[in-house]
């Protein structure tokens, strides 16, 4: 018997192929979002976030609106979310102790009991818009006490935090409202010369004296303080309101919280899982590569969808369900790899302290209202109209 020749082995041109290249169309794990792909199963999610050649250019965003220089330009660019790699790394190591689990555990006790003070005054109030009565005013009184602010000094900078929250919510229509962004630079340059005269056992006084020794570059210290002014705030307010919205859909777990038969940990963790303020983040390709099948080529803008990862059904069993097993409910709210959130240990904290304060003073509420934020950025409610009912 001969051996096959070249032309034996050719196909038959009349016989079509199959064309086994993925697309979207036959990749679970990725979907077209508007201009971008988006990035949506959990396990590619933490890969491609945790990828050296996907970098997180926030001053990306301002500049595909034209915005290419002028001081708002300058301070996202000097943002750690647009640094990445080594230098990335190295700025964000000399303030990342003080937000360790174990470095925030000094702001637990402080947060119990405004948390505790707050819950008992909405015990009197019947409804009330939980945004303002009660998110807010901790969130500021906590991240106050934890970063080295005083609380009328967070208070007085809340406005421009919502200004700038709302422009990156509509930037296509709102950008000129980042100006407002820049009032939080002017205060921060005023906090950082505060702390240089009068020290104390905090963060401001942290990036003052890293600033004055030159280990950190000015602009990125004063953007680092203004960054905690609105990420410090605005993310766990939104959560929170976010916690009440689901936790009301399960009164037997508000009143187990309140028992102490579940853990606020394990609550806040599966809260967050199942919705998160967070609902992406945005990637550039700095080199092509091809990725199980799907190329990404360099210069590309990838979204990575924290809150579809966390819903992946390929991950997690039933994903649509409120989930209390921990071991279960290992989520993406606060990214993943050398960006995940600084301030995510915080949050934590005071996610399980006002939850839990919550659930001790108060009957399971009733929601009757709620205005949720429009546009992209950060997801929750903007006004969240509850009635309580003291716990007897």
């Amino acid at each position: 018997m001969r051996d096959a020749s070249a032309a034996d082995r050719a196909p038959d041109p009349t016989t079509p192929t199959l064309d086994t290249t993925p697309t979207l169309d036959t990749t679970p794990w990725l979907r077209r979002s508007g201009y971008f792909r988006e990035v949506t199963g959990y396990d590619e999610a933490v890969e491609l976030l945790s990828d050296p050649r996907m970098h997180a250019r926030f001053v990306d965003i301002f500049e595909g609106l034209g915005v290419t220089d002028g001081p708002v330009w300058e301070a996202a660019a000097a943002s750690l979310l647009s640094l990445n790699g080594e230098e990335h790394k190295r700025l964000r190591s000399l303030v990342a102790t003080r937000f360790t689990p174990r470095g925030v555990e000094r702001v637990r006790q402080f947060a119990r009991v405004t948390a505790t003070d707050l819950a008992s005054a909405l015990a009197s109030g019947g409804r009330c818009d939980f945004v303002t009565a009660f998110a807010q005013p901790y969130v500021m009184k906590g991240t106050s006490y934890f970063v080295g602010f005083r609380e009328d000094e967070v208070a007085a900078c809340w406005r421009a935090v919502e200004r700038v929250g709302a422009a990156m919510k509509d930037l296509g229509n709102r950008v000129e409202d980042l100006e407002h962004g820049l009032l939080l630079l002017a205060y921060a340059k005023s906090a950082l010369a505060e702390r240089r005269l009068e020290p104390a056992d905090d963060i401001l006084t942290l990036i003052a004296d890293e600033v004055a020794r030159g280990s950190l570059p000015e602009s990125v210290g004063l953007v680092l303080v203004s960054t905690l002014l609105s990420a410090g705030l605005e993310p766990t307010i939104n959560q929170i309101g976010i916690m009440v919205t689901v936790l009301a859909d399960h009164p037997k777990v508000w009143d187990a919280v309140a028992a102490g038969a579940l853990s606020t940990a394990n609550v806040v963790e599966a809260v967050l899982r199942f919705r998160s303020t967070n609902p992406g983040a945005a990637r550039r390709v700095t080199e092509s590569f091809d990725y199980h099948g799907i190329s990404f080529k360099q210069g590309e803008t990838v979204i990575i969808g924290m809150a579809a990862a966390n819903h992946d059904p390929r991950h997690f069993v039933d994903p649509d369900r409120l989930d209390l097993d921990t071991e279960r409910s290992s989520h993406l709210a606060f990214g993943f790899g050398p960006h995940f959130c600084l301030g995510a240990a915080l949050a934590r904290v005071q996610l399980q302290e006002a939850v839990g304060a919550l659930a001790r003073a108060l009957t399971c509420p009733v929601v009757h209202e709620i205005e949720e934020f429009d546009g992209g950025g950060l997801a929750g409610p903007a006004s969240l109209t509850v009635e309580f009912t003291a716990r007897i």
